[in-house]
């Protein structure tokens, strides 16, 4: 089985911490995979052009439920490309071998979440631990919805975790919700994974550098 990861990055505004934390993603993406970049209302589009795979951009700032469903939307876009009907005529398109690539797992990274090198791969081990669902690599402060189940060795299981930074399998992504709220997506997340009696594997990989400032980068 392939481990291709689809790493998603979102930003909006906070231009520094935006390009610091992109470039420590770029440490972590190997060969086999891909980057997608969505930049909320264009603030930071000389950071990414020419250095990732898929951009978008939206005039407005929608926050982050919405971004977190056209991801959704965008792994079921990757997915139905190797089957679009009429595909016979793409003998001259010069991305035909790229349609086939597909995600095995899907990883979602705020611009303040600052990753450390070779974080992936062991991230990627902890899919291997049983019944996971969710796997993180920030380690959330103890507050009461992110509270400890126990821990393993150097990894904790939670209950829920924040949005800094969330890695599934691809297939279980594309299942786990279809429509999520503006605010408290990644409560509303991590309710569904425990719902289907999944667990949430944390690792301290990721550092939030952008703590209690994230009204600095929203534009109204």
């Amino acid at each position: 089985m392939s481990d291709n990861i689809l790493h998603c990055f979102y930003s909006w505004g906070r231009k520094e911490y935006s390009q610091k934390c992109f470039e420590a993603l770029l440490k972590n993406v190997r060969p086999q995979d891909r980057v997608l970049v969505i930049d909320q209302e264009g603030h930071n589009l000389d950071i990414y052009q020419g250095k990732v795979d898929y951009l978008f951009m939206t005039k407005y700032n929608y926050s982050l439920g919405p971004v977190w469903m056209y991801i959704r939307h965008f792994l079921l876009w990757i997915n139905d490309l190797p089957h679009t009907k009429g595909n016979n005529r793409l003998r001259d398109f010069s991305g035909k071998e790229e349609i086939k690539w597909q995600p095995d797992y899907i990883s979602v990274l705020e611009n303040d979440g600052l990753m450390n090198e070779g974080c992936v791969g062991k991230l990627l081990l902890l899919f291997q631990l049983e019944n996971v669902g969710i796997v993180t690599g920030y380690d959330a402060p103890e507050y009461k919805e992110h509270e400890t189940i126990k821990v393993v060795g150097n990894t904790k299981i939670k209950k829920t975790t924040p949005c800094v930074h969330m890695m599934f399998k691809a297939d279980y992504f594309s299942t786990l919700f279809q429509y999520l709220p503006y605010y408290t997506q990644d409560f509303e997340i991590s309710t569904n994974n425990l719902n289907n009696g999944k667990t949430v594997a944390c690792i301290n990989e990721i550092k939030h550098i952008g703590e209690n400032g994230k009204s600095q980068g929203f534009v109204s």
